[in-house]
This record gives C-alpha cells, sequence and structure tokens, in this order.
C-alpha cells in the first residue's frame, strides 16, 4: 500500500507523516476499480484497514459515498433493468456511456441491492432518506471518518444537515453490513455523527459541497438510531445471516 509505505519513510526519516487521505467509502460496496487508479475502503475486507488509519489517527475524507445515486434513490438502477452484458463493452474512456458503464459495473450488483433494501427499510422506520441512512452508515463507522457530499438541489442538502446528532449503532451497522463485518465492528467503538456546528458548507458554481467530520459531535442517546435487526421479517433476517 503506497500510503502505508508513505507513512513508514517519513516516520523513518523523521518527517511529518501524512495525516489524512481520501479513499472512497460507501456501503455500496464496488465490485471492481470505479474509476482509474482510485482507491476504495468500501467492505467487510477493508475494515482492518480503515482500522489502521484509526490507530494512526488519519484522517479519512470520503467520496462518492452515495454511489453516484444509487444509495440515493431506492429506484435508481432497479436490478431487473440493468444490462450486466453492457459491462464488457469497449466504450471511448470519457465518455457518457464509458461513464454508466463503470458505475453500474462496480455498484450494480446482488449484495448492494439487498444492502440497498435494508437501508430503505432503516429509512422508512426512523423517519429518513436513504441517502441520510447511506450517509450515517459511513460516519458511524468511524470518528476519523468524514464525508464529502455535493448537490445542485438545496433540499438535499438540508437532508444532510438534518443529521445533526444522529449515528447507527452496531445492531443496525451489522444488518446494513453484513454477518462478515459484525465480527470486525464488535472489536472497535462503532461511533459516528454529522453535527450543523461541525460540517462545512462550501458553494461552488453549480454544486454545494457539505464536509462532515465525525470528530468533536456530540452523541444524543434520545436520537440515536436503535437497534432494527429484529424488525425484518423471517426472509430478510436469513439474507442478512447468509451474507
Amino acid at each position: 500500500d503506497r500510503f502505508r509505505e508513505a507513512y513508514a519513510y517519513a516516520t523513518k526519516k523523521g518527517l511529518a507523516p501524512p495525516s489524512a487521505n481520501s479513499p472512497q467509502f460507501s456501503l455500496a460496496v464496488p465490485r471492481c476499480e470505479v474509476w482509474p487508479t482510485s482507491h476504495s475502503i468500501s467492505g467487510a475486507d477493508h475494515l482492518p484497514q480503515i482500522e489502521w488509519y484509526r490507530e494512526h489517527n488519519i484522517e479519512l475524507l470520503c467520496w462518492e459515498v452515495l454511489a453516484k445515486g444509487f444509495m440515493a434513490q431506492a429506484e435508481k438502477w432497479p436490478e431487473a433493468e440493468v444490462d450486466t452484458s453492457t459491462f464488457d463493452c469497449n466504450y471511448e474512456m470519457g465518455t457518457d456511456e464509458w461513464r454508466l458503464q463503470q458505475i453500474q459495473k462496480a455498484y450494480c450488483n446482488k449484495d448492494n441491492y439487498r444492502r440497498r433494501r435494508i437501508a430503505v427499510k432503516l429509512a422508512e422506520q426512523h423517519g429518513l432518506k436513504l441517502s441520510q441512512v447511506a450517509t450515517l452508515f459511513a460516519l458511524s463507522t468511524g470518528k476519523h471518518i468524514s464525508v464529502i457530499f455535493g448537490s445542485t438541489n438545496e433540499r438535499h442538502i438540508d437532508d444532510m444537515m438534518g443529521l445533526q446528532d444522529l449515528f447507527l449503532d452496531a445492531e443496525a451497522m451489522y444488518c446494513l453490513a453484513g454477518k462478515k463485518a459484525k465480527e470486525q465492528f464488535a472489536k472497535q467503538k462503532v461511533w459516528g455523527s454529522a453535527s450543523n456546528t461541525n460540517a462545512v458548507k462550501l458553494p461552488g458554481v453549480k454544486t454545494t459541497i457539505v464536509g462532515f467530520r465525525s470528530q468533536n459531535v456530540k452523541q444524543k442517546a434520545d436520537n440515536k438510531v436503535a437497534p432494527l435487526r429484529a424488525r425484518f421479517d423471517e426472509e430478510e433476517q436469513d439474507t442478512i445471516e447468509k451474507d
């Protein structure tokens, strides 16, 4: 890992080591490289890496948390309508066809559709939106994790600002991430929040960016997203157990 090598080199030479990194991180785990040369820490396999960053006090500023809208709109790219035969087409890099191919090939798979369905249920049960639950998932993975959110719609920005003092507890995280992640989550303190007092709004030409910092924010037990596993029916629970 190039980042770890840079950190080790700086430490060995008595230099200031890097203190932040910016990987892709989402509830929707990409099955392949989303964009050329990009790096993802999504999925249970990367939890030890996320823990390493925490142990070394390294901030993670994560992008594409909503997986290009896959985790923002429950009806986006319905599973039955995605043409997987296009995933191997040789589109010209940079074209609209190439971009759609990259996104769908990375995010449109059975496991991610399952995660999205569960996230939708969590959102419905607590008066939230899918995008809010997906963002909370990233923030609740660790207090050293921050996210970048951009939208041309002011209401979407308000949705993110509305996450003040909310976080997902371990049971909700387990339901979303699957059985494989349960043991790893149990080893660390699942903690995270987004606060209006810590979110930074950066107006752009066409897009407003909100950067959420999950450090130094208060947790309020009365706003905590409660354990939700028992509220799934038998078939859904069986799917969670097998994942």
